[in-house]
């Protein structure tokens, strides 16, 4: 399982709204406020605090740094340096930490971490408790992060745990439960083999100290659950200024939410293994573009991407589990670019839905850029319908392992391609014009007849048995 801090780097609306949502405080720790004030659980929620930190222009310069760490998916090392700038530019001094290597990595770390931790789970705390999830996945399964080096031993035992959504559990359990806490919650459906139905006997007994076992002082709340509403209001309001190609992916986005997704090993290189016995790939219809020049199509398609990127959004590719990010050298790519042919242009407005049935079935190295945080190159293959024809999708995706000290595990989409020659030609089509990208119900077509004359980057053809098949 990736490390739950690469998903940090991939924001989404109820993550941003959360944080944004909160007042700036003055405070004399992480604890209390400037005034004195406990700073206690649901707090958290309305707060941003810096321990020791009165003057609010301090402050402010701060929260900026971290609201760049959320909105835009930079890293720690970056938040490091707009750190350092900043207590620099403030003359600021005495804080913890102050003085050595090791105590300024450790304190920009406890700060960069934490609010990205907890707008995280406030921002999927909105999405798992939307009515129409709930009715659909009652219950909730505690997820341990496997990369943990040093996990603790109770999280560990919470780890496959399913309860109602409502067990009172979740109010001081749902996670994260301490500082560097990567553990998650699932929706589902309901408990499956194998999984706990009971928390461990004294789960809810604190020790002379009041602390609950496993839960750090001060995270005994679920982040996000004061707010869930409000969250749900502000990105319902986003949504409706959406174009409407994208205002109805958030009931989409909203399903994906928090679904358990095996992950796919990365321990190959070159053809996937078993590529040949995957199921038959969905085939997605392509949404209208009619009457429309190439410079028009070219606009049309990099508003679209434009709006699904800073949406927030989250990009679920069924087959490995992963999800993918964008950013603007990929809007330069795929879809702000004039030398895209019509029908790639006319894919890209169905984005989401390709990567969603895209087929992951190449490794390879990073030759060609030579980028040390790049550790892989995956190609990806989706099949779509325009007009009647299937064609094959071509999407290129680099993986990032960025930082020394953050294991942080990243794809973003690179480049998209329809690749000329099409496939076939849909049976029974009906000829209705589609407005919106939405899989073909019952249309698929088989690995072998959407690889066909498919080359790999080595420059041969993909390995595959002789078999018959057709879209269908």
């Amino acid at each position: 399982m990736p490390d739950i801090r690469g998903a940090l780097n991939l924001p989404f609306a109820e993550q941003i709204a959360f944080f944004e949502k909160k007042l700036s405080k003055g405070s004399q720790s992480w604890n209390l406020l400037a005034d004195g004030t406990p700073i206690e659980g649901a707090m958290h929620d309305t707060a941003f605090i810096v321990a020791g930190v009165t003057k609010a222009d301090l402050l402010a310069d701060l929260r900026a740094a971290v609201e760049k760490a959320i909105k835009k998916g930079t890293g720690l090392t970056e938040f490091r340096r707009d750190f350092k700038q900043i207590v620099t530019d403030h003359g600021w001094h005495g804080w913890t930490g102050e003085g050595t290597k090791a105590g300024e990595a450790w304190r920009t770390r406890v700060i960069w971490e934490t609010n990205l931790a907890t707008s995280y789970a406030a921002g999927r705390h909105a999405q798992l408790t939307d009515p129409e999830l709930l009715a659909r996945r009652p219950y909730w399964k505690y997820v341990h992060n496997e990369s943990v080096l040093n996990p603790r031993p109770q999280h560990l035992a919470w780890d496959g745990l399913v309860l109602h959504h409502d067990d009172d559990f979740w109010k001081s359990h749902y996670p994260p439960n301490g500082w560097g806490c990567q553990c998650r919650v699932a929706a589902v459906k309901g408990p499956g083999e194998g999984d706990k139905t009971e928390p461990p006997a004294g789960w809810n007994k604190p020790d002379e100290k009041g602390r609950l076992p496993g839960v750090d002082r001060g995270w005994n709340y679920a982040p996000g659950a004061s707010v869930a509403e409000d969250l749900r209001r502000i990105v319902e309001e986003k949504a409706a200024k959406l174009p409407p190609d994208l205002g109805g992916m958030f009931a989409q986005a909203v399903d994906d939410a928090g679904i358990p997704r095996r992950q796919l090993a990365e321990d190959w290189q070159g053809q996937r293994p078993g590529l040949f016995d995957l199921p038959p790939v969905q085939v997605v219809e392509m949404p209208e573009m009619p009457g429309l020049t190439h410079e028009e199509r070219m606009a049309r398609a990099t508003e679209a991407f434009k709006a699904l990127r800073e949406s927030g959004l989250p990009l679920y590719n069924d087959d490995s589990g992963w999800v993918f990010g964008l950013n603007r050298k990929s809007q330069k790519k795929i879809a702000d670019n004039l030398e895209q042919t019509e029908a790639s242009l006319q894919a890209s407005m169905a984005l989401r839905e390709l990567v969603k049935n895209a087929v992951v079935a190449e490794r390879h190295p990073d030759a060609r850029h030579e980028n040390e945080f790049v550790t892989a190159i995956y190609r990806a293959y989706a099949s779509a319908a325009i007009e009647g024809q299937v064609f094959r999708v071509k999407l290129t995706a680099q993986q990032f392992a960025q930082g020394n000290d953050v294991r942080k595990i990243l794809h973003a989409l690179e480049a998209m391609e329809i690749e000329n020659a099409p496939l076939g030609t849909l049976p029974n089509s009906s000829g209705k014009k589609v407005g919106t990208a939405q899989p073909t119900t019952g249309r698929t077509i088989t690995i072998a007849d959407l690889l066909k004359s498919a080359i790999r980057n080595d420059g041969t053809p993909f390995e595959y048995p002789a078999r018959k098949g057709n879209a269908r």
